[in-house]
């Protein structure tokens, strides 16, 4: 057993990096040894699927029951979980949800990634909302350790009930979409869900629907509660004062927002793997320079998760407008903007006096008269 522990526990090490590095491909790429060994970016379901895999291979190599290995691990795996967020929080490494006025908001201020965020500004603590879910998924399991239950009971209600936690809590999470509005996150726990579920419906009867049901209700109940995250990025409307963030420069330098305070902004986020983004480039160019002197200041926040590639493409396209990087996406989250690129314009004051969903309005490849007349009437004439 002491084998078996051993190589599970660095094939999920190494699963568990592998699938991290799926979200950052040019990294390893460029550098694969490097991006293995840098000691950062691991993810718990890498580890599950590697470790599980591994498992069971060892399994049949030493003629032991994979069911019955599943069923010892399963109130372990959730415990282990809760127990992980908790190191989640203390150091704040990222794993932390949106922007929030609730009384618990937490500003992680000295996290181990770098805080992105202005002082004032609060965040849902997501990894104290794991903690609990975990441990309730733990307290359930470990009650039922002595109930005559057929194999493959506990690991199935694992799945279904950790899996559920999951997918709840990366609504408020702060995480790229994969697809469909859900993250790799969501997919895999939605998986786990829907594998459990069959097993207890397929394999083990009466007495097990009855305990399928009320996981059916678990997931069903977690989605209407995520309903009201969804619902609330709604974004900016105008007049409404543009939250302050605090942003680096490709070159290390720092801007605020409220930096800016006294000029007309015209707040771009973008990203290089976006096309329209790319595309309307020398629309801002263009802006950006013929109205410099009237106090429009254009600024484009990169959401690209690697900032080397940010510098990359400015290198290849000098800009006449400053480019600050967001590469977890943290302003886009805070300003509720449904995706790339999202443009706002900001008055002396500080308030959003306008929004463009998608590219910005154009005629002939140059902005457009209606454009330029809204951004002349906040200048002044």
């Amino acid at each position: 057993m002491w084998n078996y522990l051993v190589w599970v526990f660095l094939a999920g090490l190494l699963g568990s990096r592998l699938l991290s590095l799926t979200n950052d491909l040019s990294a390893l790429a460029r550098n694969p040894l490097q991006a293995l060994l840098s000691g950062a970016g691991f993810v718990w379901y890498g580890g599950l699927i590697a470790g599980a895999a591994v498992a069971w291979l060892l399994a049949k190599r030493n003629r032991f029951d994979f069911i019955t290995v599943l069923e010892c691990c399963a109130p372990a795996l959730a415990l282990g979980q809760a127990l992980g967020r908790v190191g989640c929080h203390v150091a704040g490494d990222g794993d932390w949800g949106k922007v929030t006025t609730v009384s618990w908001g937490v500003a992680y201020e000295k996290a181990i990634i770098g805080w992105p965020h202005a002082p004032g500004v609060l965040v849902h603590p997501t990894p104290l909302y794991e903690f609990a879910g975990y441990m309730a998924v733990f307290g359930v399991l470990w009650g039922l350790r002595r109930r005559d239950l057929p194999r493959g009971t506990m690991f199935a209600l694992y799945c279904v009930l950790a899996g559920s936690v999951r997918f709840g809590v990366e609504f408020l999470r702060v995480n790229p979409l994969a697809g469909l509005g859900l993250t790799q996150a969501q997919f895999i726990a939605a998986a786990m869900v829907t594998g459990g579920l069959a097993w207890l419906f397929w394999r083990r009867g009466a007495l097990l629907r009855g305990l399928a049901a009320p996981a059916a209700v678990v997931v069903l109940a977690l989605g209407l509660l995520a309903l009201p995250a969804c619902n609330s990025r709604t974004g900016l409307s105008r007049g409404q004062k543009a939250p302050d963030f605090m942003l680096s420069r490709p070159d290390g330098a720092v801007r605020k927002l409220s930096g800016y305070r006294g000029s007309t902004v015209l707040l771009n986020l973008w990203a290089t793997w976006c096309q329209p983004c790319i595309e309307e480039m020398p629309l801002l160019n263009e802006l950006a320079v013929d109205y410099k002197d009237r106090g429009l200041r254009v600024v484009g926040l990169a959401g690209d998760d690697d900032p080397a590639r940010v510098k990359e493409f400015l290198e290849r396209n000098p800009l006449d407008f400053e480019i600050l990087l967001d590469p977890d996406g943290q302003v886009g989250t805070l300003y509720g903007i449904t995706g790339y690129p999202e443009t706002f314009l900001i008055d002396r004051e500080g308030r959003v006096q306008g929004k463009y969903i998608g590219p910005l309005p154009a005629e002939g490849g140059r902005p457009s008269a209606e454009l330029r007349k809204r951004i002349e009437t906040l200048l002044g004439g």
